[in-house]
């Protein structure tokens, strides 16, 4: 079933990048994060992208460990094709694949 989203998909994902960039564990605890991220206060971000947002980043920080190690392999597996400086996009790719995928149709 078709969802129609204010933002196009690509700022989606590149929301969700700056997102998990920009949260440091050592500073603040994921959900006062989530509440005070700068990153989200834009009001371009629909209810339904940012309940996307807040799932991935939940995701992506509970499976953190699992989701690394499979970007670490993938790097190293593929050099040529892999950019490094997209790390966090391709965690963010393996965690919809890897626990969201019936989601996504």
């Amino acid at each position: 079933m078709p969802v129609n989203l204010q933002l196009p998909r690509t700022k989606l994902l590149s929301t969700c990048v700056k997102v998990i960039d920009t949260f440091d564990p050592k500073k603040t605890t994921v959900d006062a994060y989530i509440q005070d991220s700068e990153v989200l206060k834009d009001k371009s971000i629909g209810e339904i992208e940012l309940k996307f947002i807040h799932q991935v980043f939940y995701g992506c920080i509970r499976y953190q460990k699992f989701l690394k190690l499979f970007v670490t392999s993938f790097l190293y597996k593929c050099p040529t094709a892999a950019v490094r400086s997209e790390q966090t996009l391709y965690m963010i790719l393996s965690y919809m694949l890897f626990f969201r995928l019936e989601e996504l149709g």
